[in-house]
């Protein structure tokens, strides 16, 4: 087994477009990292660079303590995993796993006991004489891995291995990816677009945008301290909601659209850098789920709201609101998926989201008072992007 690392890695194309800046990453044997981020991110280029599959334009990188940027793809020791999962329909389950051994001139009875092996620890042991046909999704994809499990490679490499399962079927998936790799305890880095399957299985996340890297940070801290407009958005499901706000010029109050909410000297003392923004605008941002209804207190951040549509999910309720302020939607970033923050440019809809307690009652048109502890209120400046602490 091995680490993956990368030195200032970047990779230009001959047209001049810089897919990866500047990139460095340390995956430690047995290590699960995700890389996450909107399409073109250049999250699948790096994992292509480390497999060999694309040249690296500058930087180093290393596959334990060998550095492989001139060596061959079948050299390196690394097993890939791709969304599609490439079976040969012709083979049998154990003749899929079976190839690449095959190829290598392995011995028939050394063969049959790693496939053997191999498909009770996917699960696999009474499919193995069955066709990809025979198979559901996610057996296809646990066969895939079985193929690079059998290898038994220094690192493992997934890219979006479950964006072709329904639902349901990848949430299962997930458990059965992460139960296989933490009995491996193979060194791993994991590709995938969606923030929920990012958050839910790495050790550490790495946030990327444009190919550079916004965040790269545990789960917990990427959702509760992120570095950026961007990050926060991105994170958490459903999104943040941000605010356009402005403070006055003796910095007591917010101004967030019709709303003036005082700014307490325990808001400052959370966030001392704030006092630089007397009379300049912030963004201001809370998670739906920090929301509450009916408690407008001096201790607490206040918004006076309108609902505006209801969601009843069961587990919870979600309560679309209008507060009079200016609502920003990072492009892409509304929903579950990223996709840009273009020149500071923002989408802007008088519209935030809270997700309550499916006991709480509310009617469409209600006017009620939310509000959030002071500890969950994060800001932003609106040029840069980077949290204001």
């Amino acid at each position: 087994m091995a680490s993956i690392t990368l030195e200032k890695v970047n990779k230009i194309y001959a047209s001049g477009f810089e897919a990866v800046h500047e990139f460095d990453l340390h995956v430690a044997d047995g290590e699960f990292v995700v890389l996450v981020g909107p399409s073109g991110c250049g999250k699948t280029t790096i994992l292509r660079m480390i497999a060999g599959l694309e040249e690296v334009s500058g930087g180093s990188i290393y596959i334990g303590d060998r550095i492989v940027n001139g060596i061959a793809p079948k050299d390196r020791d690394v097993a890939m995993v791709f969304q599609n999962y490439a079976l040969y329909p012709h083979m049998t389950v154990a003749g899929n796993i079976a190839f690449a051994l095959k190829l290598r001139k392995v011995s028939k009875s050394e063969i049959s006991e790693k496939v053997r092996k191999v498909g009770e620890i996917l699960g696999l042991s009474q499919y193995l004489n069955q066709r990809p046909r025979q198979l559901s999704g996610g057996q296809r994809q646990r066969v895939a891995m079985g193929r690079a499990i059998v290898r038994e490679p220094a690192v493992f490499l997934m890219d979006e291995p479950l964006s072709n399962l329904d639902a349901s079927l990848r949430a299962q998936m997930r458990v059965e990816v992460l139960r296989i790799q933490r009995h491996l305890q193979v060194g791993t880095l994991y590709v995938t677009h969606d923030q929920v399957e990012a958050m839910t299985m790495g050790d550490r996340v790495v946030v990327l945008k444009d190919g550079h890297v916004q965040q790269c940070d545990t789960p917990k801290n990427l959702y509760s301290h992120p570095t950026n407009l961007f990050v926060a958005a991105f994170v958490g499901s459903p999104a943040m909601n941000l605010f356009k706000a402005g403070i006055s010029s003796n910095g007591d109050v917010l101004d967030m659209g019709s709303q003036s909410i005082r700014l307490t000297e325990e808001l400052y003392i959370m966030h001392p850098t704030l006092r630089q923004y007397a009379s300049k605008s912030v963004v201001v941002g809370v998670r739906p789920e920090h929301l509450l209804i009916g408690e407008d207190r001096a201790d607490r951040f206040t918004i006076s709201s309108v609902i505006g549509l209801v969601e009843v999910l069961g587990s919870d309720t979600l309560v679309h609101f209008s507060a009079g302020a200016e609502r920003m939607y990072i492009e892409g970033v509304a929903n579950e998926a990223a996709t840009d923050l273009a020149d500071n440019e923002f989408n802007v809809k008088n519209e935030g989201i809270a997700r309550l307690d499916p006991k709480v009652s509310v009617r469409i048109g209600e006017k009620v008072t939310l509000s959030a502890e002071l500890d969950s209120i994060y800001f932003f400046d609106p040029i840069t992007g980077n949290v204001i602490n």
